[in-house]
C-alpha cells in the first residue's frame, strides 16, 4: 500500500453537501491510503443510467415512480411500502391473503390484491416492481412487470436502491437490531434530524415500522440472512454482536458468518464510520479489514477502551441505568441515562444507538439520553401485554438461545420476587436440532417452562423428522427445571392457565405465530391494556385462533 494522505473529517456546510462528511467524525484525524478502492462519502456507486434515474427519483427528484410491491405484507416490504407512500410516491402490492399489515396498508391508502396473480399488474403501468426474498423468478407477477419494462428489485436491492439517494446508517447484528434501529432513529428525531426509517419491527414512537423524513439521513435494519445487507450502502455502519445462526444457509459456520459482516462493512465508503461492539471478539474479527482502508471505526461496550462506553450500570425500578463515557465528550462528566426498557442486554443497543447518532450527525450524547428515556420499545420486544399483582404477560421475539436466556433474564429484573414461567416456541425444526443444548440451558433459567410444537420455516421433512420441542423440554428437565411440551399454542396456553398461582410473570417467546398465544392470555387476564401496535382484526381473531 502506498503512502497514505492525513485529512480532516469536515462538518457540512454550505460548502459542502451533507453526503460530504460525517458530523460526529469532525474532529477525528484518521490515516487514509491514496490507493484506496472504496468510494468517498457521498459518492454514489457505478449504477447504469436507468437505475441512476430510478435513484434519483427515488430521493425526490422529478416526478413520482409508479411501485408495485409483491408480497407486501411481509415485516421489510410493508414498512419501505409504507415509507414510499409517506415519501409521495404511487405505491399498490398484493399478498396471498389479507392480514393486519395489509388492513394498515389499506388503511394508509395503499391499493392492496389478495390473492396474487399476473393479472394484478394489467392495468397501470410499473416503474419499480419490489418483491420479498421469498417471490421466486418464476411468480406469475415477476414474468409481467419484467415484460412491462418495470425495474425488477428483491427488497434489499430496493433498499440499497433509497438508500442510494441518502445518508445510510445500517444496523446489523445477531441480535438488537431491531431495538437498536429503534433507539437510533428516536435519539435522530429527538437531536431534530428528522430521519427516514424502516425497521423489521412495529414502533408506537413512529407510528409503524417506517416513516419518510425530510432530514438527509436512512436508518435501516440490516439483515445477514441470504446476505441480503451486502445489497446497501451505508455511511455508518453498526454492528451489534455475531454469533452463529441461520445455520442452513450459512454452512461453513461461525467463521463463514463473521467474514460476511466483514463483507458489510467493506460497504463503507473512505470516511464512513464503522460502529462496532468493543466487547464482541467476533465482531472485532470482521472489523479488522476496515481499519486500514480509510474506515473510521467506534466502539462501544462496557470494557475500558471503547470509545462509548457504559459505567455504573445498575438496575433501578426494573430498568437499567448507567453513565455514559464518551468520545463526544471530550473532558466533561459523563451524562446519566435512564433506559426506558428493561433488560442488561439493551445497555450494549443504547450504547450502539448512541454511538450511531453521533457518528451520523454529531448528536451529542445528553440529547441521546433524552431519547433513550423515553424510548418504551418495539412491539414483541418484552412487550408488556398485561401487568397486575396476580399476573404479568409480556410477548418477545427471542429465538436465539442467547436471547432467550437475557429476555428472561430481563424479566427477573422487571418483575422481581416473582414467578417466572417461560413459553417458547421455537422456530425452524433446523435450528432447533442443532442448538437444542443452548436453548435447554437457557430456558432452564425460568422457574417452569412450556414448549409448543417447533414453529417450521424452510424446513425440510427430515429437518422436521430429527427434532421436536418434547425433546426440549426433556433437556430442560435434565437440569431441573419443570418443562411441559404441548404440541398445539391452545395446549400450552391451557397448561399455563392450569397452573393458576399468583405472582407470575408469564414470558412468552418465539418469532412464529406464538404471539397469538401471548394475545389470548392477556385477554383472559382481564380488560385488556392499550397496546398501540393492536389492530381490529387481531382483536377480533385471537380468541378465535387460541381458543
Amino acid at each position: 500500500m502506498s503512502e497514505g494522505l492525513s485529512i480532516d473529517f469536515l462538518a457540512p456546510t454550505d460548502r459542502f453537501p451533507v453526503h460530504a462528511a460525517l458530523p460526529g467524525l469532525g474532529a477525528i484525524r484518521v490515516q487514509l491510503p491514496t490507493d484506496s478502492p472504496r468510494r468517498e462519502v457521498g459518492e454514489a456507486r457505478r449504477l447504469t443510467p436507468e437505475l441512476a434515474a430510478l435513484v434519483a427519483r427515488l430521493a425526490g427528484d422529478g416526478r413520482p415512480l409508479r411501485v408495485f410491491c409483491c408480497g407486501i405484507g411481509g415485516s421489510g416490504v410493508s414498512g419501505l411500502a409504507r415509507m414510499l407512500k409517506l415519501a409521495g410516491h404511487e405505491v399498490r402490492g398484493s399478498d396471498r391473503q389479507a392480514t393486519p399489515a395489509t388492513d394498515e396498508l389499506s388503511a394508509l391508502g395503499i391499493p392492496v390484491a389478495v390473492p396474487q396473480s399476473a393479472e394484478n399488474l394489467a392495468d397501470e403501468p410499473v416503474d419499480l416492481f419490489i418483491r420479498s426474498a421469498a417471490v421466486p423468478d418464476d411468480h406469475p407477477e415477476v414474468g409481467v412487470a419484467r415484460a412491462r419494462g418495470a425495474v425488477d428489485a428483491k427488497y434489499a436491492r430496493a433498499l440499497g436502491l433509497v438508500m442510494e439517494g441518502k445518508r445510510g446508517v445500517a444496523i446489523a447484528g445477531t441480535h438488537g437490531k431491531t431495538t437498536t434501529t429503534a433507539m437510533t432513529s428516536l435519539i435522530l428525531d429527538e437531536a431534530g434530524v428528522d430521519p427516514s426509517v424502516v425497521v423489521g419491527g412495529r414502533v408506537a414512537a413512529l407510528g409503524g415500522s417506517a416513516r419518510a423524513g425530510r432530514g438527509p439521513h436512512l436508518v435501516v435494519e440490516a439483515c445477514e440472512f441470504d446476505r441480503s445487507f451486502l445489497e446497501l450502502c451505508p455511511q455508518v455502519a453498526v454492528v451489534t454482536n455475531i454469533e452463529e445462526d441461520h445455520l442452513d444457509y450459512y454452512q461453513g459456520g461461525l467463521p463463514e458468518i463473521v467474514g460476511t459482516f466483514g463483507d458489510f462493512l467493506d460497504l463503507l465508503p473512505v470516511g464512513g464510520a464503522a460502529v462496532i461492539n468493543g466487547d464482541d471478539p467476533n465482531v472485532r474479527r470482521a472489523a479488522r479489514r476496515a481499519r486500514a482502508d480509510g474506515v473510521q471505526q467506534v466502539s462501544f461496550g462496557l470494557g475500558e477502551g471503547c470509545d462509548f462506553r457504559a459505567i455504573d450500570v445498575r438496575v433501578e425500578g426494573g430498568r437499567p441505568a448507567f453513565l455514559l463515557q464518551s468520545v463526544a465528550h471530550g473532558h466533561r462528566p459523563p451524562v446519566p441515562v435512564h433506559l426506558g426498557v428493561p433488560g442488561l442486554h439493551n445497555v450494549r443497543n443504547a450504547l450502539s444507538a448512541a454511538a450511531a447518532a453521533f457518528c451520523a450527525a454529531g448528536v451529542a450524547p445528553d440529547v441521546s439520553a433524552r431519547a433513550l428515556e423515553r424510548f418504551v420499545g418495539v412491539d414483541r420486544r418484552f412487550q408488556v401485554l398485561h401487568e397486575s399483582p396476580e399476573l404479568a404477560v409480556v410477548d418477545d421475539y427471542a429465538h436465539h438461545p442467547t436471547a432467550v436466556e437475557a429476555v428472561i433474564g430481563a424479566a427477573r429484573e422487571r418483575f422481581p420476587g416473582r414467578e417466572i414461567v417461560a413459553v417458547f416456541q421455537a422456530h425452524q425444526f433446523s435450528r432447533a436440532r442443532v442448538m437444542l443444548d443452548r436453548f435447554a440451558a437457557a430456558l432452564a433459567t425460568a422457574d417452569r417452562v412450556v414448549l409448543p410444537e417447533i414453529y417450521a420455516a424452510r424446513d425440510s421433512d427430515e429437518d422436521r423428522a430429527r427434532v421436536s420441542a418434547s425433546d426440549i423440554a426433556d433437556a430442560v428437565r435434565a437440569l431441573g427445571t419443570p418443562a411441559l411440551f404441548r404440541s398445539t399454542l391452545t395446549e400450552a396456553a391451557g397448561a399455563v392457565d392450569a397452573a393458576n398461582d399468583r405472582n407470575r410473570a408469564v414470558i412468552v417467546m418465539g418469532a412464529g405465530d406464538v404471539w397469538q398465544l401471548a394475545h389470548a392470555l392477556a385477554r383472559r387476564a382481564g380488560p385488556p391494556p392499550i397496546v398501540a401496535s393492536e389492530t381490529a382484526e387481531e382483536r377480533a381473531g385471537e380468541e378465535r385462533r387460541v381458543a
